[in-house]
């Protein structure tokens, strides 16, 4: 379990960017925070990564203080940052030989996962010669071997184009699904948030305009799914609920 209670975050020169913030994120949970640019999303990410410390209020990982230190959590930037000089298997070994796994091992253990992301045929290929989609498996492979069951995704699909993105998505749900990794993600996108999440939280405020960010509310994403499975028989993106849940969200950002 992955809990912020009360955090407190702010900038160097100290107006504040997050205010009272406290989430819970049960093991196995995917929880997607939506929000409108600049309003403290990825901030609230880095606390939780630890590489950023909080004015107030701490992070927990199965009830141990992690505040303020990094490298507890696996953390996947927006862009895939793979390293152009090594191939997709190296750059995925680099969490490994980083903590002083032999590269040996480290390759050894990293294959196998690359195959069970479909991205074993393309081990010793360059970054350069990798597809959007497949250079985010990568990456995600990568934040994986860092060695937590809790992950934290910021916007992972935006550069993707919409075919890939929609690929990447029930890639990622089968993934999470099988690892059982708890997940908290951040999107600017509610229909992402709405497929992807059990639960979705909203953050609202501008901090650059003296408004620090605050949770606005959220919506329980996995209760609706399985109603909507069970009561229309069709994709919960075709579903009623799937536009009320849309119009609420639309609604705590202020749409």
């Amino acid at each position: 379990m992955l809990e912020a209670r009360e955090l407190t975050l702010a900038w160097g020169d100290g107006r504040e960017v997050v205010r009272d913030v406290s989430l819970r994120v049960a093991t196995g949970e995917t929880v997607c925070i939506v929000g409108r640019s600049g309003s403290g999303k990825t901030t609230l990410l880095h606390a939780l990564a630890g590489l950023t410390h909080p004015r107030s209020g701490s992070v927990f990982l199965d009830e141990k203080d992690i505040t303020g230190e990094p490298g507890h959590i696996g953390y996947m930037f927006q862009k895939d940052l793979l390293l152009t000089s090594k191939t997709v298997l190296d750059n995925v070994c680099l969490p490994l030989v980083l903590r002083g796994v032999s590269h040996e091992q480290a390759r050894e253990k990293a294959l196998p996962l690359l195959e069970r992301f479909g991205l074993g045929e393309v081990a010793s290929r360059w970054p350069s010669q990798l597809s959007g989609g497949m250079r985010q498996r990568a990456a995600f492979a990568r934040t994986y071997l860092m060695g937590s069951s809790a992950l934290l995704l910021d916007e992972p699909f935006s550069a993707l184009d919409a075919l890939t993105r929609t690929e990447m998505r029930e890639w990622f749900l089968s993934v999470t699904g099988e690892l059982g990794l708890t997940v908290v993600m951040v999107s600017h996108d509610p229909d992402e948030a709405l497929l992807i999440a059990d639960r979705v939280v909203v953050l609202v405020g501008n901090p650059a305009q003296g408004h620090p960010a605050t949770l606005a509310g959220e919506i329980d994403v996995l209760s609706l799914k399985t109603a909507s499975s069970c009561r229309e028989g069709q994709t919960f993106e075709l579903s009623s609920d799937f536009l009320e849940a849309k119009k609420e969200l639309l609604e705590l950002l202020g749409d």
